[in-house]
């Protein structure tokens, strides 16, 4: 991949960012239904996560890969899109899905150290933190449907937030990120293929919606590559006279530990499934169904995130929960192998040609449309926010391999 190409995928998240709340007849239709379900819509939030999933791509192609004009045009554009939320003057903030465009947030705030971007995020925190919560300290996604459901969206989603609110203001934040990775691991997948479900619920005990759904998967190993890196980053900087890392209030070694051996088994059990032509279906276990760029870009950017920290140096070489797939037929990681750097370096490339392949100068096709509710995925593919700014969050970091 160029440099040439990565500028292009910017340019169409820059167009598509421009024209997020331009809704058609079609897109109203559906916001009245997903009104009804009890469900958030876009037009009731301006930081709605297919917005925030484009800041999230655009900010993180800030970086000296492109030209300096290239990184002020696109600063511009993302500060121009804050702004506009910002002069709402309540900077209200309605759903956990907003914790993408928080994310999102926080990168400007690391680059521009802007006080302002801090008082912002920290109305996003707050609203996490006083969030009504289930008995074991899960966000419920959403509180005025009446029920208690836990969505691998929301989970992934804030983990990603609070990681890096952790990293950047407040260390406290990361314990509240770890519950909700660790309670998601504990009460939403499928122990015997190691997917996650859509959702659970403790109160009847359920969990819900599809099995192995690709984005379903994608927040999560999200959530979890912001958590480790961001932990790693801030241990770095946090250490006593004696060398030892002094972690993070709330996170002890024990949890930590936990957190990395949770996701070490849930990028062994992705890879597996990783089809031949380097993405990733829909639905995980189609490995012959449908292709999904989206679910495909979000799985390569939290491989790429932690690529670097040398998390998978020393991975595990086996995985009891997880069965093992034949490589050659299939074209999935084999269960058997060794996790390493390498491994994942080759996966992430064919998932980068994966990428290009089904793009369009620089526009992501072959995104599967919103879930409408739970187990509703119309099978619709084509270009569509979330693709392209995950796309893009990818693509800016395996250019750097």
């Amino acid at each position: 991949m160029t440099i040439k190409e990565l500028e292009s995928f910017i340019s169409v998240a820059r167009e598509d960012l421009a024209n997020i709340h331009k809704r058609s007849l079609k897109d109203s239709m559906k916001d009245v239904a997903k009104k009804a379900l009890g469900r958030p819509s876009a037009t009731k939030d301006m930081i709605f996560w297919p917005a925030g999933v484009l800041l999230f791509g655009l900010t993180e192609a800030i970086t000296p890969v492109i030209s300096e004009s290239l990184r002020e045009d696109i600063t511009a554009d993302i500060n121009s899109f804050i702004k506009k939320w910002q002069d709402e003057g309540s900077e209200k903030v309605s759903f956990v899905d907003d914790s993408v465009f928080g994310a999102a947030l926080l990168g400007m705030y690391k680059i521009t150290d802007d006080e302002k971007l801090k008082q912002s995020a920290s109305k996003i925190y707050d609203f996490l933190n006083n969030s009504p919560k289930n008995r074991t300290g899960s966000i419920i996604y959403n509180p005025k449907a009446g029920n208690d459901y836990i969505f691998a969206d929301g989970a992934g989603q804030s983990a990603m937030f609070l990681s890096r609110y952790g990293a950047e203001i407040d260390d406290k934040a990361f314990e509240l990120a770890a519950t909700q990775l660790i309670n998601y691991y504990d009460h939403g997948m499928d122990f015997r293929s190691g997917l996650p479900y859509h959702a659970f619920t403790m109160s009847t005990a359920k969990k819900l919606g599809l099995l192995g759904w690709g984005r379903a998967m994608g927040w999560l190993i999200m959530g979890y590559a912001e958590f480790l890196t961001c932990i790693y980053k801030t241990s770095d900087i946090h250490n006593d006279a004696a060398g030892q890392v002094i972690l993070p209030a709330g996170i002890d070694s024990k949890t930590l530990d936990i957190i990395k051996e949770q996701f070490i088994n849930l990028v062994r059990t992705t890879l597996s499934y990783q089809r031949l032509d380097g993405g990733f279906s829909w639905q995980l276990q189609a490995i012959e169904g449908e292709p999904d760029t989206s679910a495909t870009a979000m799985i390569g950017y939290a491989l790429a995130r932690t690529l670097k920290s040398g998390i998978f140096n020393g991975a595990a070489t086996n995985n009891s929960q997880n069965p093992s797939r034949d490589v050659n037929k299939e074209g999935g990681f084999d269960g058997n192998s060794t996790l390493s750097c390498e491994s994942v370096k080759q996966s992430l490339l064919r998932m980068q040609d994966f990428i290009l392949l089904h793009s369009e100068k620089g526009s992501v096709q072959k995104s599967l449309s919103g879930c409408e509710d739970i187990g509703v995925h119309r099978q619709v593919y084509g270009h569509y926010p979330w693709g392209q700014g995950a796309a893009l969050a990818m693509l800016t970091h395996t250019i750097q391999l």
